[in-house]
């Protein structure tokens, strides 16, 4: 809720404390508000010679870094299998039943998925900031979003099929 003085009051603050508009920007730019007069103070950064210091970014980073090879050997494997589940149900021409086709098409949004992760990787690595524009953006959020939901949907389909007489 916002007041006549540009303060927005937060229920989730204890004592009905209320922040400044500019309170994200001062927040990265390593100033703290001062609950007793208003103004702000700059933060403290650790040193790399005191305890909790230093170290912070370097695991951060080796973090992320390992978060993304998880990303891109999770892409491997499953591009490979992925491959070998759709050469292996189009080569099934003898038993075109409705179930079969609701799993081609499951291994197919699998591979749509698959198509995704390296993207993430990108992300995961570069602390989570976009590197390839917005309209990229949006593809793979589009993408992303109608293979679950298809995903789901062919899920739904093949135990339906798989339970009809």
């Amino acid at each position: 809720m916002a007041s006549a003085r540009g303060r927005v009051a937060s229920p989730e603050l204890s004592g009905g404390a209320v922040l400044p508009f500019s309170w994200l920007e001062e927040a990265s730019s390593g100033r703290l508000p001062n609950s007793s007069s208003g103004s702000t103070r700059r933060a403290e950064s650790p040193q790399p010679g005191r305890a909790g210091g230093g170290g912070g970014a370097v695991s951060a980073l080796a973090l992320r870094a390992l978060n993304a090879g998880a990303y891109l050997a999770l892409c491997a494997a499953a591009l490979v299998s992925t491959r070998w589940a759709l050469v292996g149900a189009s080569r099934q021409r003898d038993r075109r039943s409705l179930l079969s086709c609701f799993l081609l098409n499951l291994t197919a949004t699998g591979l749509q998925f698959v198509l995704t992760l390296p993207f993430w990787a990108t992300d995961t690595v570069h602390d989570f900031c976009w590197p390839f524009g917005g309209a990229m953006c949006k593809v793979v959020l589009t993408l992303t979003v109608l293979n679950i939901n298809a995903s789901i949907s062919f899920l739904i389909a093949t135990s339906a099929a798989a339970i009809a007489p």
